[in-house]
């Protein structure tokens, strides 16, 4: 019965300690007025993604590759990380898009983010410290969704053994679900906490 109790406080500490690490850094596009707004918010755990090397990127969207690269105007070298699971995602794009349908954003703020859904990547500013928070936005003027090739949708990728995630939510309100959904550390928390209760009880009955 110790044994029991033992094992289901192991896993409220684990548990606990997942929830606390996690990290996730969501993508928002969507339409405003007479322009589409790529906005990246949240954390990204580099420790758990593998160094691929410098690139230089300006702001823009290739949905054929799933490629959205979002921060201030201009070229910039940015740090890419791979290691993310798609789940076999390829794209982000409608019926019909190609290879040549690229577009650069008219202007934007923040350090240089983005991620590559065809090969598995994300872009952040040389400087990134793991963990630390993240806020960095483009606009493309004039254009809908429909007009950046962009198809409407929701996607949830994983890392680090399912406990980080990348959100990338298009033309949808950021939460409304995408993708296979990982099983949320807190949940698995409250998992443990009963297993404690009903070996307590059952150590009060004998």
């Amino acid at each position: 019965m110790k044994q029991m109790i033992t094992a289901a406080m192991t896993l409220m500490v684990l548990f606990g300690a997942c929830a606390a690490q996690a990290d996730t850094l969501t993508l928002s596009i969507q339409e405003e007025s007479t322009a589409v707004v790529a906005t990246f918010t949240g954390s990204v755990n580099t420790d758990a993604l593998t160094d691929f090397g410098l690139n230089n990127a300006q702001p823009g969207i290739l949905a054929y590759y799933g490629r959205v690269w979002a921060g201030a105007t201009g070229i910039e070298k940015a740090q890419m990380w791979t290691g993310l699971d798609t789940g076999g995602v390829q794209d982000f794009a409608i019926d019909g898009a190609t290879s040549s349908n690229s577009y650069l954003a008219t202007s934007g703020s923040g350090g240089r983010v983005g991620i590559i859904a065809s090969s598995g990547t994300l872009l952040l500013p040389q400087s990134y410290v793991s963990g630390s928070d993240i806020s960095s936005s483009s606009t493309w003027a004039g254009r809908t969704l429909a007009a950046l090739k962009l198809e409407t949708g929701s996607y949830t990728f994983t890392y680090n053994g399912g406990v980080d995630t990348v959100e990338v939510y298009i033309g949808v309100a950021p939460g409304s679900g995408g993708g296979d959904p990982v099983p949320e550390p807190a949940t698995l928390s409250l998992l443990g906490l009963g297993l404690a209760g009903m070996a307590a009880r059952r150590l009060r009955r004998n």
